[in-house]
């Protein structure tokens, strides 16, 4: 009687095709390109994680079981066989090579008693087969969603003289190459691992595209290469395992007995010459870099997940959310997340969000399934193929790490139990956001170590600032004034004059006299002027010399001034406009250096001193946020939105109609209090086509680079010029308003949710903060949790859109 080749062969988890992942009851593995998931209760899950990444045979790991659970070895042998042949049946895993010998044999957990046997079985479903198939993380906008993953084939075993005829193919999307003169450069995008192919080495890659068999290589090679066959089988043979145990392509049995191809390579037979010289594919590693280094240095057991972390498989899997750069505002049921790493915004659907608010808590994958079979009406086993879906995708997207070997966490905690009965479950939903990039991502590459703050060194600095704002004060001109923003006084000194002098423009709305300020004093103080308009001392010199011929290497990724930002001192360097930012939240006084001679582009005439006003108010828990604010006697609207969304249109349509106004861009609210703070009387037009809106602007914008007056940039206006009884300094917010821009007639109001409002309010509002906290969204989320959100709209009767907005404050 034969030996079983079951019995003999090596088997290994179908990855990437394959997922799998273990919960309290069972092991559950999902297909990706079937759709099928399959438990795998008991023993049959506990084999399924004894494969681990290499694979294993029946021979290895079937006296472990029987031994384990007191089982005569031919029997657990026999239950393995059917099992595996069940396993290959239904994809799961596939024939691959023996073991590499660098990764040891599996071995069981220990247990102190024995647990009862049952043959290993797979329970499969297709129940979710649309779940899976159609991946519920997908892009916004007209890129194609949902997108069908291709269908698998089944698969059968053909061998012939020992050399394996088997299908081969890449690993996954994961795998990338590219073709250059004297070479192929292919990188697995999942290990960072990137290698240099050349002669049959890049000849069998440049044949994997069409999926060839093993016999259809070796037929190819043959006939280019002076080469013995069984050199060149034993070659392959040793080849195909580098690039599988690389995570370039897979292996699977053929499915059909078609007559192999004749797949060409330029060969030398047929062009009646000399058949090339055979040199042995290898891979040649050309670099391995690990793409989850972080590129700021990050809290120790932050950043990616490590392929190297050391976890025990059978115990429950935890995962934590990515600290870096990642900023979330959680809504009644809604989450949205911005990622200035990687310049996307996420808006996360209900479950999702209860998925992500217990991931943040720490909570184990059997702790999430607790919670959510306690609120949502699923049967389980759907339940689990779901959350082990969503899980897998957001690992994909790098919001969450494995914290499986972190001591910390709050494992035990659940959602609130606030519900009599369970809710249907509407599925998992990540709507990913592309169109904010240019502002999330940073500009500047941050260097290998960042320096901590020298708070000593910093206010020596600041000093040397002060003394040269006042030797230019002394030679030059100063233009300076008195202004209550948000209820505070701050004192703003610009010397020098020019274009210096028009930043106080933008809040002469705000401005107040010295004996309206003497009741509370001045609580902040801003200094403005440029280097030209004086010379500093030797000793700021050299150090100004030397930030600005050095400043990319100098600044953190968003322009952070490293080695004085931090603590109680923000520094912020723009490179656009050439201007450094200095507040100390201590002393409150602030510094603003330009150093160009262009003159300043619109966007910092209109709305000066972001990096100085953001952080000193959100110290006081006010936030700076980018939204327009209008309203009546009654109280006012936020009006929220990226740009080009119609805020500046709406907001300027208002005024126009004698309603009060408060901002077009950018504003303070107050979530405490519900109200929101004028910060400029400024207004910006892209074009003539804003103009023809609103015709009262025509010819009055004041920037040098405006559109009007032959420039590119936005047209800067100042309304207390021309509407100065419409400016009001604060209103009580009596709800949110998110302007859409139609091609109807008509404007109508539709109520909406408050992620709605967190997700035209955060990603833009925290892309352009280069000094954002947590504290922000939290602000930002406690203002929308009280507020009413209303999509407006916007129709080509532009009379509609006041009176609409007039009538939801009265």
């Amino acid at each position: 009687m034969g030996i079983s080749v079951l019995k003999t062969g090596y088997f290994r988890i179908n990855e990437p095709s394959v997922i799998h992942q273990l919960f309290d009851e069972e092991l559950v593995a999902i297909n990706l390109a079937t759709g099928a998931y399959h438990a795998l209760p008991g023993v049959a899950g506990e084999v399924l994680l004894l494969m681990g990444s290499a694979g294993c045979s029946i021979e290895e790991i079937a006296p472990g079981l029987a031994a384990k659970y007191a089982v005569p070895l031919d029997i657990v042998e026999g239950d393995l066989e059917q099992f595996f042949s069940q396993l290959q049946k239904q994809s799961i895993v596939v024939a691959t090579d023996v073991r590499p010998q660098s990764i040891p044999v599996p071995s069981l957990s220990v247990q102190a008693q024995l647990a009862p046997y049952a043959a290993p079985r797979v329970e499969s479903y297709d129940d979710l087969m649309g779940l899976v198939l159609l991946d519920p993380v997908h892009d916004v906008g007209a890129a194609g969603w949902p997108n069908v993953a291709p269908a698998a084939v089944a698969a059968n075993e053909l061998e012939a003289d020992g050399f394996v005829r088997l299908r081969c193919r890449f690993a996954g999307p994961n795998v990338i190459f590219e073709r250059f003169d004297t070479e192929t450069v292919a990188m697995n995008l999942a290990t960072g691992s990137y290698y240099s192919l050349s002669g049959a080495a890049e000849d069998v890659f440049l044949l994997l595209p069409m999926e060839p068999t093993t016999w259809e290589i070796r037929n190819a090679l043959a006939r280019k290469y002076s080469v013995e066959q069984t050199e060149l089988e034993e070659a392959l043979q040793r080849y195909f395992r580098e690039l599988t145990d690389g995570g370039l392509i897979v292996r699977e049995p053929v499915v059909d007995e078609a007559t192999d191809r004749e797949l060409e390579l330029g060969s030398a037979d047929a062009k009646g010459e000399v058949p090339t010289p055979f040199v042995a594919p290898t891979l040649e590693t050309f670099a391995q870099p690990t793409f989850d280094t972080p590129a700021i240095p990050v809290e120790q057991g932050m950043g990616e997940p490590s392929e190297a972390l050391a976890f025990d498989p059978f115990l429950p899997r935890r995962y934590g959310l990515r600290s870096r750069d990642l900023f979330y505002s959680i809504a009644s049921t809604e989450i949205v997340a911005a990622d200035r790493e990687f310049g996307v915004y996420f808006k996360l659907n209900e479950p999702a969000s209860d998925v992500f608010r217990l991931l943040a808590r720490g909570t184990d994958v059997d702790g999430i399934m607790a919670s959510l079979k306690g609120k949502y009406d699923i049967p389980s086993h759907s339940l689990r193929a779901s959350l082990m879906l969503l899980l897998f995708n957001l690992k994909k997207l790098r919001l969450i790490r494995d914290a499986s070997s972190d001591s910390s966490g709050l494992a035990g905690q659940a959602l609130p139990d606030d519900r009599r009965a369970l809710v249907p479950f509407p599925g998992f939903d990540v709507a990913i956001h592309r169109d904010l990039a240019d502002l999330l991502l940073a500009f500047n590459a941050a260097p290998p170590v960042l320096p901590k703050p020298q708070l000593a060194q910093a206010r020596q600095f600041i000093q040397l600032l002060d003394a040269y704002f006042q030797a230019t004060v002394e030679v030059t001109t100063i233009a300076e004034g008195l202004y209550s923003i948000a209820e505070q006084t701050v004192r703003i000194r610009c010397a020098g004059g020019g274009q210096t002098a028009e930043l106080l423009r933008a809040f002469s709305h705000l401005k107040v006299n010295s004996s309206e300020s003497v009741a509370t004093g001045t609580a902040l103080t801003i200094h403005a002027w440029n280097r030209g308009a004086a010379e500093p001392g030797l000793l700021l010199d050299m150090a100004l010399s030397r930030f600005y011929d050095a400043w990319s290497e100098i600044c953190g990724p968003r322009g952070e001034f490293l080695g004085m930002h931090g603590g109680p001192i923000a520094a912020i360097y723009h490179p656009g406009p050439d201007t450094l930012s200095i507040v100390d939240l201590e002393s409150g006084n602030a510094y603003y250096l330009g150093r160009g001679e262009e003159p300043l582009p619109f966007w910092e005439l209109s709305s000066p001193f972001r990096h100085i006003l953001h952080p000193w108010f959100a110290s006081r828990s006010l936030q700076y946020t980018h939204a327009g604010a209008v309203g009546g006697l009654n109280g006012g609207v936020l009006l929220a939105g990226k740009g080009g969304a119609g805020k500046s249109t709406t907001s300027l349509l208002c005024a126009s109609a004698g309603m009060l106004y408060a901002g077009d861009d950018y504003c303070l609210t107050d979530a405490g209090t519900g109200r929101v703070f004028s910060l400029y009387n400024t207004a910006k037009l892209k074009g003539p086509d804003d103009l023809d809106r609103v015709p009262g602007l025509r010819g009055l914008s004041y920037n040098s680079d405006s559109f009007e007056q032959g420039g590119m940039g936005k047209g800067t206006f100042c309304l207390s010029d021309l509407w100065p009884e419409q400016m009001v300094a604060a209103l009580p917010v009596r709800a949110i308003v998110l302007p859409v821009v139609t091609s109807g007639v008509d404007s109508y109001l539709t109520p909406c949710s408050s992620g709605d409002a967190l997700l035209a309010l955060v990603p833009s509002t925290v892309a352009q903060l280069p000094q954002v906290t947590d504290a922000d969204c939290d602000r930002l989320a406690e203002l929308t949790a009280k507020l009413p959100v209303f999509h407006l709209y916007l129709g080509s009767d532009l009379d509609q859109i006041p009176r609409l907005l007039r009538d939801l404050v009265v």
